[in-house]
């Protein structure tokens, strides 16, 4: 409880510390344009952050969206409670204080819950739907309340990002097989179908930011890898993106080998411990949501040409969140070796991201203050 309480602290301790990004002062630009105009603007993204962004900036303060996304990411701690208590009864009576204590400290999952984007809020939308997931997967009466969840994660998710149609996807693939309850399960993807609908109206002119970006980039063996390293341990540990841009790969994978050589063996670890401790179903769903979601996120990368982005698949936090907490739980001195190891690297990621220069956001005030002072 210790673990997780700090976990909540560190995503609000200090949240004005670090400069806005230049994304931020965007979303705050879209926020503040009138209501009737936010849905048109072409900024890559559903409207429905930018309406919320715009009823908290009521307050006065552009900290809005940072508030936003850190009350988001606690929020989501608490769903993926619920959903490791529910997931695998057999496993831990506690899974979901383990699960949730890992994703309290994934530095990725803290990282955007301390910036003032969408991508916290949709983590949350996808962390509700998984929810449902396993709740219709449970539902042996047929109960509306399942459903319900389920579907209003999917509806909440794509209106925050487009990209989370691959969850829609997935899910419908395993409620389908999960539950017998065919009615519930047409009426639900029909009625989420229909409130999404209006997110379609802007989607070509929101594409265009994303495919005319000149650094967009394909889905390369390089970049996987990156995708890994920072799913689990975000992007303080090793080269910071911006030493990415100008770093061979060598150089990056020579930076990254101590760390390769120490977190791969216990990630395994706990891959296989989780894989012995989880039930067959929950296994399967797991496994459906992580790979299902790799594969799927990376053709809709390919196809539709907007650029590799770690952040769109973000929202895999949660499903491996759950089976590391799973093979946390199993009884032995090679989980609790494992979690170690993954802790401490967690904690130098964190910390590099918030007090090394290389990984911080780019110092805006220092920038505007000198410009200030330069001028005539």
């Amino acid at each position: 409880m210790i673990t997780l309480s700090a976990g909540v602290v560190v995503r609000l301790w200090n949240l004005g510390h670090q400069s806005f990004s230049m994304d931020e002062v965007w979303e705050l630009q879209i926020a503040h344009a009138p209501w009737t105009d936010i849905h048109l603007i072409d900024d890559g993204f559903p409207p429905l952050f930018h309406y919320l962004l715009k009823v908290l900036l009521i307050m006065g303060s552009d900290m809005a969206g940072r508030w936003l996304a850190a009350a988001a990411g606690i929020a989501t701690l608490y769903v993926v409670y619920r959903l490791g208590n529910a997931l695998d009864r057999s496993v831990e009576p506690g899974l979901g204080l383990i699960a949730a204590a890992v994703l309290a400290w994934f530095p990725l999952h803290i990282h955007l819950a301390r910036e003032g984007r969408v991508y916290s809020l949709a983590i949350l939308g996808v962390a509700i739907a998984i929810l449902g997931i396993w709740s219709i997967a449970e539902n042996a009466s047929n109960h509306a309340r399942p459903w319900l969840i389920y579907g209003s994660g999917l509806v909440l998710g794509m209106w925050l990002h487009y990209g989370l149609a691959v969850v829609a996807l997935l899910g419908a693939g395993l409620t389908f097989f999960l539950s017998d309850d065919r009615k519930s399960w047409l009426t639900t993807h029909a009625v989420a179908g229909a409130l999404a609908l209006p997110i379609l109206i802007p989607l070509g002119g929101d594409l265009v930011p994303h495919t005319t970006i000149v650094t967009a980039r394909d889905a390369g063996l390089a970049e996987i890898g990156f995708l890994g390293k920072t799913l689990v341990f975000g992007f303080g540990l090793g080269p910071s993106a911006r030493q990415l841009h100008v770093m061979s790969a060598g150089d990056a994978i020579a930076q990254l080998a101590p760390w390769i050589i120490v977190l791969v063996p216990a990630i395994g670890y706990l891959a296989w411990a989780g894989w012995d401790r989880l039930q067959e179903r929950a296994r399967r769903v797991l496994l459906v949501l992580i790979f299902g979601g790799l594969v799927l996120t990376t053709a809709l990368i390919s196809l539709s040409g907007i650029g590799f982005q770690v952040r769109y698949f973000a929202w895999l936090v949660v499903p491996i969140s759950l089976w590391l907490a799973a093979g946390l739980a199993r009884p032995g001195t090679g989980s609790t070796v494992a979690g170690l190891v993954l802790a401490v690297a967690a904690l130098v990621s964190i910390g590099a991201r918030e007090f090394s220069p290389e990984h911080q956001t780019e110092d805006a005030r220092a920038v505007a203050a000198f410009v200030a002072e330069a001028e005539p």
